[in-house]
């Protein structure tokens, strides 16, 4: 049964085929769709062998300008669609803003 604040996400896409791009290296694994960026974030990490620290000026983005990093508690199936089921990533450095 829902509950107030239940998150759903519903894919045809029964994997999702993730390449992440980091420097000159290629990490390429598939998840489920309603795994969390944040999760995607933390094996990528792991398979780059990135300490936490050393992740934490890191992000995932959408494009290889690493404008925009991507929220750790969207889904990657929401940057896919059926038929494609895939998504390239990027992990770079957030921006700093000084203000």
């Amino acid at each position: 049964k829902a509950k107030d604040g239940d998150h759903f996400h519903f894919s045809r896409c029964k994997k999702v085929a993730v390449t992440i791009h980091y420097n000159n290296g290629v990490y390429s694994h598939n998840f489920p769709p309603a795994t969390t960026i944040t999760n995607v974030f933390k094996k990528a990490l792991k398979h780059f062998d990135i300490t936490d620290a050393d992740g934490g000026v890191l992000s995932l983005f959408l494009n290889s300008a690493c404008d925009e990093p991507l929220p750790g508690t969207d889904h990657i199936g929401s940057f896919t669609g059926y038929p494609t089921c895939s998504v390239n990533l990027y992990l770079g450095k957030k921006k700093n803003i000084l203000g």
